[in-house]
């Protein structure tokens, strides 16, 4: 089973929230995956201040912060990922 991480919704030290979005990689291209990634932010000319990844045997877990509730919502459809804590 999966060790799960908790649904996070960070605030900078300003008190502006963050978006957390998480997603899963499978190892299989994951370097295609990430370069992908990287191409959809400069492409939606978005710079998440918090990029951070969790590594197993299985899979990589992205999490990405986001200072816009849309840009979070949108990277989240684009790489098939959840924005944690939203409902």
């Amino acid at each position: 089973m999966k060790a799960r991480l908790p649904l996070v919704i960070n605030e900078q030290e300003s008190g502006r929230v963050l978006y957390t979005v998480q997603v899963c990689l499978d190892g299989d291209k994951l370097a295609a995956r990430v370069s992908e990634i990287w191409e959809w932010l400069d492409r939606q000319q978005v710079e998440p201040p918090v990029f951070r990844y969790r590594m197993t045997t299985e899979d990589v877990v992205l999490r990405l912060e986001f200072k816009i509730l849309s840009d979070a919502a949108a990277f989240g459809e684009a790489f098939r990922g959840a924005v944690l804590g939203v409902t």
